[in-house]
Parts: structure tokens; sequence; C-alpha cells
């Protein structure tokens, strides 16, 4: 009864958009590894779409020009 049943954001991308169900590995550290690689790619998607978006107010790096 006390417990919230709305997913986290994040988690729910992940579940919901991403289509992940479950870990393919088995064990602690390589279960944390998996989880890493996710988050790095799930924050990579959010730095790219912001980019895109044109929402940073700045590039991260100037374009040079020859």
């Amino acid at each position: 009864v006390n417990r919230s049943i709305q997913v986290e954001g994040a988690f729910g991308v992940l579940k919901d958009d991403y289509n992940f169900n479950r870990f393919l590995t088995r064990g602690k550290v390589n279960v944390k590894n998996e989880f890493i690689l996710l988050c790095l790619g799930y924050n990579v998607n959010k730095l790219h779409a912001k980019i895109q978006g044109e929402r940073l107010g700045h590039p991260l790096h100037q374009l040079k020009t020859a």
C-alpha cells in the first residue's frame, strides 16, 4: 500500500525504450560492468539529443575553419 507504483524515469527509459529486461551476464562484477555500459549509452544518447536540439547554448568544441 505504501510503495509507489511509478517507475523512475531513467529505469523506465532503459526498460521500455531500450527493451532491456534482464542482464545478460552473471556475477556482481559482470552485472556492474554491464550496467555501467547501459548508463554510458543512456547518457551519450541524452547528450546527443541535446546537441541535436541545440539546447546546450554553445557547442562542445568550436569548429575549425580552413
